[in-house]
């Protein structure tokens, strides 16, 4: 697994990164925001940047997650050590690390979801 950190970064840059690889892969992507709010406006922002991939057709798209035509989905969850539970994901974006309590903790429950070849991004303002 890669990791990395990522300062500065806003929503927009992080959708982007979270298409491009869906649209490679065709896996699952999951963005950890600190909070409830925080992710449905990551989630929003997404949405809008999903018409820039025309190569990318929407067949699900609701609260929680949004997928797509070659198998490939988005999900958006809150930061809690359980949100990756029955999941395997090739890319972890969390989002506004300096607001997760227990960083460390999540990771170390996070890690089983992650795939052999997965990436993991750490994001803060």
């Amino acid at each position: 697994m890669r990791e990395c950190k990522i300062t500065g970064a806003d929503d927009d840059f992080l959708c982007r990164l979270a298409l491009l690889q869906a649209m490679i892969t065709g896996s699952a992507v999951l963005i950890l925001s600190a909070t409830k709010k925080a992710a449905i406006e990551i989630r929003d922002t997404m949405t809008v940047a999903c018409d820039q991939f025309p190569m990318l057709r929407l067949t699900a798209n609701d609260r929680t997650k949004l997928a797509f035509d070659n198998d490939s989905r988005i999900l958006f969850r809150v930061a809690r050590p359980w949100a990756g539970c029955g999941l395997s994901i090739s890319l972890l974006i969390i989002n506004e690390t300096e607001s997760i309590k227990q960083l460390d903790d999540l990771f170390a429950a996070l890690l089983p979801t992650l795939s052999i070849h997965a990436r993991a991004i750490f994001c803060t303002k």
